[in-house]
């Protein structure tokens, strides 16, 4: 019978991979829960302009459902409509 393949992680990297601030993280989890992240019908335009300020790239005519999640706003980008 064959083994599986060992993997050596001493030669893993995560490369450019940035979350953020730990500050910036948290401040956008306590909003995301009471804005974005809920059950409560909050107008799109006012998740947008959330999601802007946190820096995301959100195009015209965008529709945010109700109980989206968005872990890190600053790298997310969306077309119009």
């Amino acid at each position: 019978m064959d083994l599986p393949p060992t993997v050596d992680l001493s030669r893993y990297s995560r490369g450019d991979y940035d979350p953020g601030p730990p500050v910036l993280r948290a401040l956008w989890y306590a909003v995301s829960l009471m804005f974005v992240d809920t059950p409560l019908p909050w107008p799109s335009a006012w998740k947008a302009a959330i999601l802007r300020f946190f820096g995301a790239t959100i195009g015209e005519g965008v529709v945010i459902k109700p109980r989206v999640r968005i872990k890190y706003p600053w790298v997310l980008s969306v077309g119009d409509h």
